[in-house]
């Protein structure tokens, strides 16, 4: 009786049951609990769980275009967007862009120098890679800041040309230049020497 009960009740059907309880009867170590055993085989044929009825297990839902690896600018941006649960037309508009500009550079697209302090006050924080040379501080600091090379050389009273060629790390640089420069930045060449801004 209890034997057909639990037959019926399985999900796969009497027949199906039948013929698991026969196959597996021949090890005895799954003779004990046989039933539960194929109701879990069933489970996992189904694609479901194979836990126990009274356990639930509860996972968020993944937003739909959630980047799982953080490797652009736009990666960032698209990140704190859905984080905040922003649309692209309200992101852009902290931003200071329209949501067209916005999904370009979330595909990853060149975005123009002047929107990066809007980008950083976005994030919290300064998505740019650290600088190892002095070459990538000046300019990772250019693009903090928003400066074209031409503004750049403005401030620090030196020609556009200049500004290229210390961010290139070329060698033979004048100290003078490069001086004007950092200092237009907020930070000296020592210091850039010893890793402090």
């Amino acid at each position: 009786m209890e034997r057909d009960r639990r037959l019926r009740a399985c999900p796969c059907g009497p027949r199906a049951a039948r013929t698991f309880f026969v196959r597996i009867a021949r090890h005895p170590s799954w003779n004990t609990n046989r039933h539960s055993f194929h109701l879990r085989v069933c489970r996992m044929d189904r694609g479901l769980v194979p836990f126990c009825d009274s356990v639930t297990l509860k996972f968020p839902k993944p937003k739909h275009g959630y980047p799982l690896k953080v490797r652009t600018i736009g990666d960032h941006l698209k990140k704190r967007r859905l984080d905040l649960g922003l649309l692209q037309k309200q992101a852009a508009r902290e931003l200071g862009t329209n949501q067209w500009s916005l999904r370009s550079w979330e595909q990853g697209r060149m975005i123009r120098i002047r929107f990066y302090p809007a980008i950083i006050r976005f994030l919290g924080y300064n998505p740019l890679p650290e600088s190892t040379t002095q070459g990538q501080l000046i300019r990772r600091e250019r693009y903090t800041r928003g400066w074209s090379r031409r503004q750049l050389a403005r401030v620090a009273g030196v020609d556009e040309g200049t500004i290229h060629r210390l961010e290139k790390d070329r060698k033979g640089m004048a100290k003078k230049p490069a001086q004007a420069v950092c200092k237009a930045l907020g930070f000296t060449t020592e210091s850039n020497k010893t890793g402090d801004k």
